[in-house]
This record gives C-alpha cells, sequence and structure tokens, in this order.
C-alpha cells in the first residue's frame, strides 16, 4: 500500500504523451487508497470524528468520484494501437485505470452487497477470510457493524448490481492485459499471446492480484445465490440482476447469467495462473482457483 500512497503522491512523475490515460490510472490509485481510509476510519477503527452521516456523505461522494472517473474512461475508450511504443504504453495504462478503478467500487459496496461473508480460506487485500472467522468470531464480526445497512446510501440491490458490472469488467479487461512479445521490439506489447511463447510467459503483474480476488469474490458470491434460487423456485429475488426478465423466460434469464458469471471466473483463472512466478502471490491464484473448484467446477 505504501508504495501506492508512493506513486499517487509523486509530484515529480511526469509523461510528455498521452497525459490522460496516465492521470485516470493515477485517479484510479487514490480512488482505492481512499476508499480503504474511510472503511477504516469509520468501520474497522472508529473514531469520534466519523458519525453515521459523515460515513454516508462519504461513500456518496467516493461511489460518484469513483463513476466520474469510469465515464472518463469510456469516453477515453482504448487509446488505438497503431504499432509503436507510445501507443502501446496508453493502451496498457488505460486497462489498469479500468481494472484499479473498477476493484475500487467494488471495495466500495461489497460489504453492502454480501455482509462481508468470507469466501477465501486466508486473509488478502481487505477480503474477510474463512480462517479469521474461525479463530476470532469477534474480529469478524466487527468488520461490519450491525447499522451499517441503516447508513449506507445504497440498498443491497443496488450495491450488488454495482458490483456485478465491476467484476464482469475486470474479468474482461485482465483478459486483454498487453502480454510481452519476445520476437518484437523488447518495449512492444501485444494484447494477443505470440506464437511460439509459452503458457508460463507472465504478463499479469502482482499489482492485479487484488482485483482479481476482489471480481472473483463477487463473481462466485453471486453465482451462489442465483443458482440456489433457482434450484429454490426464488427467482424473483434476484430480478434485478436480470436484463428485462420475465416469468415465463426467468430460469433462461438465470440461466445466461450463470454462464456469464462462470466464463467470467474463467476469465481471471486463467489470467491468475500466469502470476504464479511472481513471489508472494502464487497463495492467491491458488486461493482464486480452490474458490473456483468448489463453487462451479462442479455445477
Amino acid at each position: 500500500m505504501k508504495g501506492l500512497k508512493d506513486l499517487c503522491c509523486a509530484s515529480r512523475v511526469t509523461l510528455l504523451i498521452y497525459h490522460q490515460p496516465w492521470a485516470l490510472l493515477l485517479e484510479s490509485e487514490k480512488a482505492i487508497l481512499s476508499v480503504s481510509e474511510t472503511f477504516d476510519e469509520c468501520l474497522v477503527n472508529p473514531s469520534s470524528e466519523c458519525a453515521a452521516s459523515d460515513f454516508s456523505e462519504r461513500i456518496a461522494h467516493l461511489d460518484a468520484h469513483i463513476t466520474s472517473i469510469i465515464r472518463q474512461l469510456d469516453l477515453l475508450k482504448k487509446p488505438k494501437y497503431n504499432g509503436g511504443i507510445e501507443s502501446s504504453a496508453a493502451q496498457g495504462m488505460w486497462r489498469i485505470a479500468t481494472v484499479l478503478v473498477h476493484s475500487a467500487r467494488i471495495r466500495l459496496h461489497r460489504a453492502r452487497a454480501f455482509m462481508d461473508i468470507p469466501l477465501f480460506l486466508n486473509k488478502y487485500c481487505d477480503l474477510a477470510a474463512i480462517q479469521e472467522m474461525m479463530e476470532a468470531t469477534s474480529a469478524f464480526d466487527s468488520r461490519r457493524p450491525p447499522n451499517l445497512d441503516s447508513i449506507f446510501p445504497f440498498t443491497e440491490q443496488d450495491s450488488s448490481l454495482v458490483c456485478l458490472k465491476s467484476a464482469q469488467l475486470i474479468s474482461r479487461t485482465l483478459e486483454d492485459i498487453p502480454i510481452a512479445n519476445p520476437y518484437l521490439h523488447p518495449f512492444v506489447v501485444t494484447g494477443r499471446k505470440p506464437t511460439g511463447v509459452t503458457g508460463k510467459t507472465p504478463y499479469m503483474l502482482p499489482f492485479f492480484m487484488c482485483a482479481a480476488m476482489q471480481g472473483s469474490y463477487v463473481l462466485l458470491m453471486l453465482h451462489y445465490r442465483l443458482r440456489a434460487a433457482l434450484e429454490s423456485k426464488h427467482l424473483s429475488m434476484y430480478y434485478y440482476l436480470l436484463h428485462s426478465p420475465q416469468t415465463d423466460s426467468e430460469s433462461q434469464d438465470a440461466e445466461r447469467l450463470l454462464r456469464e458469471l462462470r466464463q467470467g471466473m474463467e476469465s481471471i483463472v486463467g489470467a491468475v495462473k500466469l502470476a504464479n512466478m511472481f513471489e508472494g502471490v502464487g497463495s492467491m491464484s491458488q486461493e482464486i482457483y480452490i474458490a473456483y473448484q468448489s463453487t462451479l467446477i462442479e455445477d
């Protein structure tokens, strides 16, 4: 986290071209820090200075700010690749900013949408852990105060839908992260794996692993909920997740979304496998894969 803060605040960092993707990347990093600081100050280690009204206002402000960054990235679109180093760098920055800003938005809404129910065994990236809950129930309970529902400025449905959209964008963007191509200029990157490059070629930096875990958490939790609702014939609870649901086609609509959730997880699992060579993140990749296996592999 310190490295992120140093990068965000480095006033001497300059770039002569493609300023906008770089600026949005830094704003996305700052958003992650702001979300973490808000939850820490108001919920994890509450201070007298953070009243319920202040927390609600800060959450609404952060969501508006993150949404503004997303809109700017959408307006910018993905910079066109013209074969040069500069355009490759711009594409990479655009993708990184996209992953980071949607990770920040998931972090902002995750506790409201899913009550911070643990999915992964060990603790990573501020996600609640099964091991943590087993060792100290009181510590787990303190992560989500009982009054969060009343002070959070979004409903559970609103936050769930926000998390779904951001998780899907993270999975699609991770799938398209540039890959170093040793057969071209050493600094030229391409969005597809070149012929002759082995499956062990790393292209996903450890920097992205927290975003991958945030996205995985959302996709797997929603898959579990939607599958349970489908089997129990209570799909009306999750109509807000479906596109134009109708009573006579709700099962097909749910199955379609379940396929999309599975495909999103497959994209993330495929991406994180190539990060195993980096020390310290192999265990994070394993956590994602184990959760994927236990939730989807036999579905």
